[in-house]
């Protein structure tokens, strides 16, 4: 099953459009990963802005984040 989010936070103005979400999904099942992910750097961290994940419950989640 996959689980593809976007939601926005307090850094973003609106989700991302659907044809990106969509595009992501497609990468990943190509390359054939588990997790693909756009981020974007802000204040020292990578924040995950789409993730698309095959895994049901995914390692990261859309307005998470970690150092870079």
């Amino acid at each position: 099953m996959d689980d593809t989010r976007a939601e926005g936070d307090s850094h973003s103005a609106e989700p991302p459009p659907q044809l990106l979400l969509h595009s992501l999904q497609i990468i990943r099942r190509h390359l054939g990963m588990e997790v693909a992910f756009i981020s974007e750097f802000t204040e020292g961290r990578r924040v995950f802005r789409c993730v698309d994940a095959a895994l049901p419950d995914p390692p990261i989640a859309v307005g998470g984040s970690d150092p870079l």
